[in-house]
């Protein structure tokens, strides 16, 4: 699996999957600050990448446009980086199986 992590997430969680062993990368890396949803979509689609955002305007594009990447949504508050990577981390198991099974959009909220 490839991951394309949105600009509004840490490029902690980058660093976090690369060293479970994943191709990752952060978009602020790989598109202007000033990139609209549309250049960040088209990115993960090119990449054939999936997109972790906290942008609800993914998600619900996911029920209209096609073709579009799967999408891990983050539905936790203002976190620090550790803990929302531990909340990711203990959620791991359960959102690479919904990803493996084809799931559009699997959530990850704080509880």
């Amino acid at each position: 699996m490839k991951f394309l992590i949105d600009a509004q997430l840490p490029r902690q969680l980058a660093t976090w999957l690369s060293a479970a062993g994943y191709e990752c990368d952060h978009t602020g890396g790989r598109v202007p600050g000033s990139a609209n949803d549309q250049a960040i979509r088209d990115l993960a689609l090119s990449r054939q990448a999936i997109l972790i955002t906290k942008d609800r305007d993914f998600m619900e594009w996911a029920n209209v446009r096609r073709p579009t990447p799967q999408i891990i949504w983050v539905r936790i508050g203002n976190a620090t980086n550790t803990v929302l990577t531990r909340r990711l981390e203990a959620a791991w198991d359960r959102v690479a199986a919904e990803l493996a099974a084809g799931v559009a959009v699997v959530e990850v909220s704080s509880s």
